[in-house]
């Protein structure tokens, strides 16, 4: 459970992934190390598409409002 703990820790500190008390508790208790580091890797990475998505939603908003105001001017 420590080193599970560990690992989680790591993460959290290096990459800031966060999970809740009860899905922290629910994935060191109910998993081995191998699947700790699966399953925070994927949070991980869900994490970084939500940003990645947002960044290329609010481009493109922005690209759309510049030609907008564009054709208004």
């Amino acid at each position: 459970m420590e080193r599970k703990l560990e690992i989680y820790k790591r993460y959290r500190e290096d990459h800031g992934v966060e999970f809740s008390q009860t899905e922290r508790d629910k994935v060191l208790n109910s998993h081995d190390r191998t699947g700790v580091e699966v399953l925070i890797g994927k949070k991980m990475f869900r994490q970084k598409q939500e940003i990645a998505a947002i960044r290329i939603q609010s481009c493109w908003r922005m690209y759309k409002w510049r030609s907008w105001f564009n054709l208004i001017q």
